[in-house]
């Protein structure tokens, strides 16, 4: 439940707690700093990416950095998000920068700070994964990642939980 404090606004606090664990787990796997381009800004435009990991590493135990991957956060409830709006992420006028990655055969990674029955996050995944064969047949499938998934990645680092839930370790 506390992850879903990080909704808000801004989209900040789950904007923040996404890139401290795209970063931590990169480098878990030996994937270089500077290969994580990562945007906190969240008032500024990002062509449709917040992080993007410009190299994959194996193995990987969660499946997310087998190759390049763009991230997308969205700190919304679902039922604020509809199928055009999820849709407009891939195909939307100002997803440009997402496209060209998807072109090169980037990974596309959506993050949810909300939850829901298997089946919404089953639709989820193929609205995204039918926009993004609209830009590049062989481009990977989307993995959609709700808000109790990156509770349990974030799990996997004791001080990111901490700090999550306000503790020092």
């Amino acid at each position: 439940e506390h992850i879903y404090v990080l909704r808000n606004s801004t989209g900040k606090p789950f904007t923040d707690l996404l890139d401290r664990l795209i970063r931590c787990s990169a480098w878990t796997l030996g994937i270089s700093p500077s290969a994580v381009l990562d945007n906190p800004r969240t008032n500024y435009p990002d062509g449709g990416v917040d992080t993007q990991v410009t190299i994959g590493a194996q193995p990987d135990p969660w499946g997310y950095f087998n190759g390049p991957s763009t991230w997308q956060y969205k700190a919304v409830a679902l039922k604020d998000f509809t199928d055009s709006k999820m849709k407009q992420e891939i195909s939307g006028s100002s997803k440009h920068y997402v496209r060209s990655l998807l072109q090169e055969g980037y990974a596309y990674r959506m993050c949810i700070a909300d939850d829901g029955p298997a089946e919404k996050k089953t639709e989820i995944k193929a609205l995204l994964d039918a926009e993004i064969k609209h830009v590049n047949p062989k481009a990977p499938e989307s993995i959609v990642l709700f808000a109790s998934e990156v509770v349990a990645w974030v799990n996997t680092f004791p001080a990111i939980a901490a700090e999550m839930m306000g503790s020092s370790m």
